[in-house]
């Protein structure tokens, strides 16, 4: 038990370290590729902060335990659009006037409408699998496409990005990227461990200590973009994170393995996920900023949907 501890905090360590370089980075190559923070939040930091995702839902897959996997994916994207975006709503306001944002909260809410399709179906075959990673193919090549049309102006607060080239910036996020899958691994396996000595299943296991685990380098993200003054990097790393994982993540598990869906996924937490990213949209096209007020309801209604998965 306490070498799980020591996991866990070990974890903790890894994922602020990786989170801090990587926010850090991306905007570095933001800067010198002139593309907006919305995308190097959506790309590098979005897809960068789900490598722990991929990484924990192919071993779970490789080790017969798909509803890790699954519970993993969905999850993570509960917590993302209420806990993550809810946390930093409180630390900073976070602004929703980009055109960009309000799409992507959509692409969102589409990309969880196909996810409880093809649980109504049963399976992701690995047919499902390359049709879900061309899709988040498609989508790149779109929102690059869209970005470079646009007036960017990166910002040039931050002094690394006047200090650092675009090499050592590619560099710096590789490696964070590495840290983070690292850091992810050891507090999954800590927390997983400690959970299984309390008899918890499964499913509550990737919903929960797994899902949050692996959502940490996107708080840790997010928190320092908030202190950075990037509120671009936070919405655009949720949204980027939450469309890798439905595509990419599970596309490229189910390409390894197909992916059974278990009665509960179909009828409780998928349908959840769905509610919570629809709950976000619309505050996005309400409101120009989401503040405290929106934080805390997000953040109340992440910790209810734990605390009942536990009743």
């Amino acid at each position: 038990m306490m070498i799980s501890f020591i996991m866990v905090i070990a974890g903790l360590f890894l994922l602020t370290f990786g989170g801090d370089f990587l926010v850090r980075s991306a905007l570095a190559m933001a800067t010198r590729l002139n593309v907006s923070p919305f995308l190097a939040g959506v790309v590098v930091v979005g897809f960068g902060t789900s490598a722990p995702e991929l990484f924990v839902s192919i071993n779970a897959v490789m080790g017969d335990r798909p509803e890790i996997a699954l519970g993993n994916v969905v999850g993570s994207n509960i917590a993302n659009v209420l806990f993550i975006i809810g946390a930093s709503a409180i630390f900073a306001p976070i602004a929703c006037v980009d055109k960009a944002i309000r799409r992507d909260a959509l692409a969102c809410l589409g990309a969880s409408v196909i996810l409880l399709a093809l649980a109504h179906y049963g399976m992701i075959t690995r047919f499902a699998g390359i049709a879900l990673v061309l899709i988040l193919i498609i989508y790149l090549w779109v929102v690059a496409l869209a970005d470079r049309q646009k007036d960017n102006k990166p910002s040039q607060d931050n002094e690394t990005t006047d200090q650092w080239g675009f090499r050592k910036s590619s560099i710096v996020a590789l490696i964070s990227a590495a840290t983070l899958v690292f850091g992810a691994e050891f507090l999954v396996e800590g927390a997983s461990a400690i959970a299984r000595s309390f008899g918890v299943s499964d499913r509550i296991i990737g919903l929960t200590l797994v899902a949050v685990g692996t959502s940490l380098p996107e708080l840790a993200a997010a928190v320092v973009a908030a202190s950075k003054r990037q509120p671009d990097l936070i919405i655009g790393n949720v949204f980027g994170s939450t469309l890798f994982n439905i595509f990419g993540i599970l596309g490229i598990t189910a390409i390894i393995v197909p992916l059974p869906f278990s009665p509960e996924m179909i009828s409780i937490d998928i349908p959840i996920s769905i509610g919570a990213i629809l709950f976000l949209t619309m505050i996005v096209y309400m409101s120009k900023f989401l503040h405290k007020i929106a934080g805390f309801s997000l953040t109340a209604l992440y910790i209810t949907y734990v605390t009942i998965l536990f009743i």
